[in-house]
């Protein structure tokens, strides 16, 4: 996460002296500070309509937690993401907190339910605890089913 956002602090320049970590995560709990700032210029910025990032920050809204009114259950939660309360929520990022690690992950897109992967390049897991980032590639196949695969193997070298 530092290495990505010190680039895009390099390309972007002054754009991005307005941003401050308060500005970045201002509801959160688990992440302020450098950390904030380096996974929200992680973020996509609004493109302006030549296909250029502009200096469009992200906005960010804090949609459900554990420790005040939000929604207090993932049925909530899941009902939030599918728009309900907040209409359509659109980009979204989840930040968790197991022990004394945090992660989480950024859906460029609005959220399914359907039983079906999907995504999109501007998508990634992140750890904040260990400073990493982890694209989204995209499936190039279906998950095999656990001994499908020596099925398969058996079906490649019958067709050989």
């Amino acid at each position: 996460l530092k290495e990505e956002a010190a680039r895009k602090r390099r390309q972007r320049g002054a754009d991005i002296t307005s941003i401050n970590p308060a500005m970045a995560f201002a509801d959160s709990r688990l992440v302020s500070g450098e950390s904030a700032m380096n996974l929200y210029l992680c973020l996509p910025f609004q493109q302006d309509s030549g296909g250029y990032e502009a200096a469009t920050a992200p906005r960010t809204n804090l949609l459900f937690a554990t420790w005040n009114s939000y929604p207090r259950t993932v049925g909530q939660l899941q009902a939030t993401l599918e728009g309900g309360a907040h209409g359509d929520v659109g980009p979204t990022l989840v930040l968790v907190r197991c022990g004394d690690q945090i992660f989480g992950g950024y859906a460029s897109q609005r959220w399914s339910f359907e039983g079906r992967f999907h995504g999109t390049p501007k998508s990634f897991l992140f750890s904040i605890t260990r400073d990493c980032k982890i694209p989204y590639h995209g499936r190039v196949r279906r998950a095999l089913e656990p001994g499908e695969e020596e099925e398969e193997k058996a079906a490649a070298a019958a067709a050989e």
